[in-house]
């Protein structure tokens, strides 16, 4: 079983370690997957805090991309996704907003983000031009 399914390992040895309680292995084993758990889950809130439970973009984000645009209340959040990366996320957001000609353009704007949300890198950016 890889180490890295933290709760379900923890979940077993526990299980082990109450059919046979004078094992110490299963105790120890059952600490160290219950620790990497509880750090885990730690990360999850961590991540979920830095975007919007309303539609799922990433905060910090999409304020960033609403200062850059001409007319920022013609920005449209269309979809976010995101890689983790270890001590970073790779942030994918999916917008459209206005030009300076009126036109609806459609963008998708790449950026490598701190797991507190800071943006540490634009990746790619479609139209900037556009702006």
């Amino acid at each position: 079983m890889p180490e890295d399914e933290y709760e379900t390992n923890r979940n077993l040895y526990q299980e082990l370690a109450s059919l046979n309680p004078s094992n110490e292995a299963y105790k120890k084993r059952g600490s160290y997957y219950s620790e990497k758990y509880n750090i885990e889950i730690q990360r999850r809130q961590r991540i979920k805090k830095e975007f919007s439970n309303r539609d799922g973009s990433h905060i910090k984000l999409t304020k960033s991309i609403r200062e850059a645009l001409i007319y920022p209340s013609s920005f449209q959040h269309v979809r976010t996704t995101y890689v983790e990366g270890g001590d970073h996320l790779i942030v994918a957001v999916q917008f459209r907003f206005q030009s300076i000609t009126g036109a609806t353009i459609p963008d998708t704007l790449i950026a490598k983000v701190s797991l507190d949300g800071r943006i540490l890198k634009i990746i790619e950016y479609s139209a900037p031009d556009a702006l």
